[in-house]
């Protein structure tokens, strides 16, 4: 009988840091063939294997850890940027193999990590600034609410007292009240979960942001492709700040 995604996904989770390009490009298709709603829920299982992938030793599994979770993101992007540890510990990633340091003293061209063979034409670094322009894009955009949208498109066009309908209805997430860890252990800004997008607006500014946007600055002046993609990462962070007042 065929075996559910929960007793399948465990079982595939270290092949993500499995040191056979094979393994872990045949791995990447087997997810892709997952069903989406089922992904979803598993979320926070697979984000400390892809996070420990990015910062391996081996360019190889860094390199193939980003494509695993672009297509996390595309699958379940709001239930990677919300669960435990989703945004603040994925950025700190992101900042390492960049390497984007919060020092002045620091340069991001004497400190960027190589990418293997393929470094040198700076491919994988494009591909990581990409994964990480739809990281943020996911994390800081207006999230849009599918129940919502059915909602208000619907022909019976909804009258009160039905408005805010959607609000009422049983959830779809397997654990809804997660974020109010009430069983769980005590965490800390790291590990804690920022389900709305003003927290992780406003984590990221008191955390991150004057390494990223400085990382982004010299990754733009290097110009080319790489150039055009850090712009893009910049361009997604201003839109990200609309309509939010930084302190």
């Amino acid at each position: 009988m065929p075996q559910p995604v929960s007793i399948i996904l465990p079982k595939l989770q270290p092949l993500i840091l499995d040191g056979s390009n094979g393994v872990r490009s045949q791995l990447l298709k087997l997810l892709r063939a997952l069903p989406r709603h089922d992904v979803e829920d598993h979320t926070a299982q697979l984000l400390p294997y892809v996070r420990a992938g990015m910062t391996h030793l081996a360019a190889d599994i860094r390199l193939s850890s980003i494509d695993i979770l672009s297509w996390l993101l595309e699958t379940a992007g709001q239930d990677v940027v919300s669960c435990s540890g989703g945004w603040v510990k994925t950025i700190s990633c992101f900042c390492s193999v960049l390497g984007w340091h919060a020092d002045d003293t620091a340069k991001w061209s004497s400190n960027r990590p190589s990418f293997g063979k393929a470094g040198t034409e700076g491919k994988p670094m494009v591909k990581t600034l990409q994964c990480l322009a739809d990281f943020l894009r996911t994390g800081m955009g207006d999230p849009i609410d599918s129940a919502a949208q059915e909602f208000v498109g619907s022909e019976a066009g909804w009258r009160f007292p039905l408005w805010d309908t959607q609000q009422h209805l049983i959830p779809k997430k397997s654990n809804p009240y997660g974020h109010l860890n009430l069983f769980g252990s005590a965490r800390d800004e790291d590990t804690e979960m920022y389900e709305d997008r003003d927290g992780r607006i406003r984590v990221f500014v008191r955390t991150f942001q004057a390494q990223v946007q400085k990382g982004l600055e010299a990754a733009r002046k290097e110009g080319g492709e790489l150039g055009r993609y850090a712009a893009m990462a910049q361009k997604v962070l201003e839109e990200g700040f609309e309509g939010y007042e930084v302190d």
